[in-house]
């Protein structure tokens, strides 16, 4: 960072590693506050992917201004321990828009630690959708495993809380999201109950995905096998396309095939239209492609100083080594440092994005400051 002094610092770790002495290590180099969580989905910036190691993103801020929260009680009451990350930052907003900071983006760190966490988190926030142009949930753990998740407060660990920033800016803070599962046909929810699909086109589930996945050599009878289905369903995802953004879709999780329906890791409604995709490698990263193009788009030309990137494990999992051919992607369209870490599921809020909690989707969010870039800065 040359002589430039960090305002704070965002600490990721994935892997076995003795989280307090890590933090203190990072606490020793920049004596700054400090925020960050376990990360069992692995870490990455413009240069490293990794599922084990150490991941410090420093924030220097000459224009923009910044607060943090953390809430505990997560599990008992999402909305109680959110409430009390935001205590700190609903005062720091206020002094911001006094002093001509009109731009806020709120940026989450959670653990997936019971079932539909990602839909009780959305619900929460999309109340804060007119105060924040951004807000961006990562939310980490293993898919299909509710359980506790480190999060880091200073030196300390806490098992049952969720984190938070928030950032103020006198430029736009933006976002971009892609996908990247390409669709193959519509089926329309004929019976549900909550997160258990019934019923598809008037047919009980495993008759519908027989006629489905079995033309793509899947052995759907044996969907019920944990170890089988864990190994074909991150194939394949259910997408719900937005009434009004064309080509924007909110896409969720088949975890398994129980008795009497498809449990995902979304509520579906009864007579909603749901598409079954498939991944492509293809699609997944022109989805980056366009993602970082339409939030360069909206920055309005204004400098970007970095970015963060919440990406689902699925994502990561299936691109594996040409997961490199995304990073570079980013590096192209950003001219910025950039960082990430690996998610169960990503809650997007931001204009041009559906607002909900995706599952297997990237979000792309950009911190901006006055000013142009300049070539030098391009390298």
């Amino acid at each position: 960072m040359g002589e430039k002094q960090p305002n704070f610092v965002m600490c990721f770790i994935a892997g076995t590693y003795d989280y307090k002495s890590v933090l203190s290590g990072v606490k020793e180099v920049m004596p700054v506050p400090l925020v960050g969580a376990e990360a069992p989905g692995g870490l990455f910036n413009e240069d490293v992917v990794a599922g084990k190691g150490v991941l410090a993103a420093a924030f220097s801020f000459a224009d923009n201004r910044f607060a943090l929260g953390m809430g505990g009680g997560f599990v008992s009451g999402t909305d109680k321990a959110l409430a009390s990350a935001l205590g700190a930052i609903s005062e720091a907003e206020a002094g911001a828009r006094k002093d001509g900071y009109e731009h806020a983006g709120l940026y989450i760190i959670a653990p997936n630690s019971y079932p539909l966490v990602g839909e009780a988190l959305f619900s929460e926030l999309s109340q804060l959708s007119e105060t924040f142009e951004v807000i961006s949930a990562g939310i980490l753990g293993r898919v299909n495993e509710p359980s506790f998740v480190s999060v880091f407060w200073e030196g300390d660990t806490y098992s049952d809380h969720l984190a938070a920033i928030a950032i103020f800016s006198r430029t736009p803070l933006v976002m971009g999201a892609g996908h990247g599962f390409h669709p193959i046909c519509p089926l329309r929810v004929t019976l549900a109950k909550g997160n258990l699909i019934k019923e598809l086109d008037d047919q009980p589930v495993d008759w519908a995905l027989k006629e489905i996945l079995g033309k793509r050599g899947v052995k759907v009878e044996e969907l019920s096998n944990t170890a089988y289905a864990e190994e074909v369903l991150p194939r394949y995802q259910l997408a719900v396309a937005h009434p009004e953004l064309p080509g924007k879709f909110r896409a969720f999780l088949p975890l398994s095939i129980e008795k009497g329906g498809l449990r995902t890791n979304a509520i579906v409604e009864e007579g909603s239209t749901v598409w079954f995709m498939e991944a492509s490698e293809e699609e997944m990263l022109e989805s980056v492609d366009r993602g970082a193009k339409e939030a360069m788009i909206r920055t309005k030309g204004a400098r970007v100083m970095g970015a963060m990137v919440n990406e689902s494990v699925i994502r990561i999992h299936l691109l594996a080594e040409n997961y490199a051919k995304e990073n570079e992607l980013l590096r192209k369209h950003l001219a910025a440092p950039f960082f990430g870490v690996g998610t169960v599921e990503e809650v997007s809020i931001a204009e041009g994005i559906y607002p909900a909690a995706h599952s297997g989707s990237m979000s792309l969010s950009l911190f901006t400051a006055p000013g142009v870039a300049k070539e030098k800065d391009k390298g």
